[in-house]
């Protein structure tokens, strides 16, 4: 077997070991010098904490401006985070004005 095949062969189980060990052990990183995307450890137990399904409602969808748009992908952001820590929160965004 040549070199070269060796070195791909390796490299594949290297990233397959990589892909099995990230999918296991999930962790995000928060690099802004105010910590602006990390969860307090306060809201961390609280997010623990719930045992049934919490559904929230956002009604920040549609045709929104600059501002609002900018509110809506933070608050997406967030409620992402909320739902990876645990799975009984779910969210979804409606149009309060839909079928006006």
């Amino acid at each position: 077997m040549s070199k070269p095949l060796k070195n791909l062969i390796v490299l594949v189980i290297l990233l397959i070991i990589v892909n099995i060990f990230s999918y296991n052990f999930y962790k995000r990183f928060d690099f802004t010098s105010d910590g602006r995307f990390t969860i307090s450890s306060i809201s961390e137990n609280l997010i623990d904490s719930i045992k049934s399904p919490l559904s929230i409602t956002v009604f920040l969808k549609g045709d929104l401006n600059g501002e609002f748009k900018r509110l809506q992908r933070e608050t997406r952001f967030i409620l992402e985070e909320f739902n990876a820590k645990n799975p009984q929160i779910r969210f979804e965004f409606i149009n309060p004005v839909a079928g006006k």
